[in-house]
């Protein structure tokens, strides 16, 4: 075996050194500048964008909720043979996603969060927001039988040109990592489309209509698939992304999101 050339033992060395002053400089960062929550800017530990406290503020989703829309449950619900709940609002609709999952609620210090990452390009912040993603995709509902893959809502080319990413996109890479679930580009925007922020269920399915199409070439028949988004309001996209997926063949079409509105 030949001995380790010169070079490499220099490449070595100044690897090593440069790891030693990354450290050393983080520690002087943060001994100048420590560590606080980026929402009460109270002193946190290394690492740690948001503090315990404000993190309690949004708790997970707990208890019975619809296993189609995600909905919390408050009572009117309808408990089907299978021991799940479906809310009054899915039973009386078509909804073309077989079930859906979101980690917490969309108010608070969670609201705070998503609108940072997605308006104030706090993209640090998908780390924290990934790992929710991770809760939502652990639903039962969702992990039988696992995804084949996991399909992130797709942008109108417009306007990720002006947000500058698609935050479902960075979102399903975070929880692809983790979960070692491959992402699938099945999906396109038609389309450009008005912002649905204040718009009821019925005016958002009609500015949704036909408004995704499948990618060419992209197969999904007899694939389980997973939607990926930040925030499931009326779940009016989704339905409409899961109507595309199944009419091009898909098996099932699941839903996760960050944060439930």
């Amino acid at each position: 075996m030949n001995p380790p050339s010169p070079v490499r033992k220099v490449d070595r060395a100044l690897l090593k050194a440069l790891g030693a002053l990354k450290l050393l400089g983080r520690g002087v960062l943060d001994l100048l500048y420590p560590p606080h929550c980026i929402l009460c800017l109270t002193q946190t530990a290394a690492g740690q964008h948001v503090c315990p406290q404000c993190m309690a503020k949004s708790p997970p989703l707990g208890g019975s909720c619809c296993e189609r829309c995600a909905q919390p449950f408050e009572g009117t619900f309808a408990e089907t043979m299978s021991g799940s709940f479906i809310c009054s609002a899915c039973r009386e609709r078509k909804f073309a996603v077989d079930a859906a999952a979101a980690a917490r609620a969309f108010q608070g210090p969670a609201r705070e969060l998503i609108h940072r990452f997605k308006y104030q390009h706090q993209l640090y912040l998908r780390h924290l927001l990934g790992e929710w993603l991770l809760e939502a995709m652990a639903a039962p509902r969702l992990s039988c039988p696992l995804p084949d893959a996991l399909v992130p809502i797709p942008l109108h080319p417009a306007r990720q040109r002006e947000r500058g990413f698609n935050q479902a996109e960075v979102l399903a890479r975070v929880a692809s990592k983790r979960s070692g679930i491959p992402i699938l580009h099945a999906l396109k925007r038609l389309r450009f489309t008005a912002t649905q922020t204040r718009l009821d269920r019925e005016a958002r399915i009609e500015n949704l209509r036909n408004a995704f199409g499948m990618l060419q070439s992209v197969e999904v028949r007899n694939r389980h698939l997973l939607l990926i988004d930040d925030v499931l309001t009326t779940g009016s996209t989704l339905h409409e992304c899961a109507r595309v997926l199944k009419a091009a063949g898909a098996a099932s079409v699941r839903a996760a999101a960050v944060l439930r509105g």
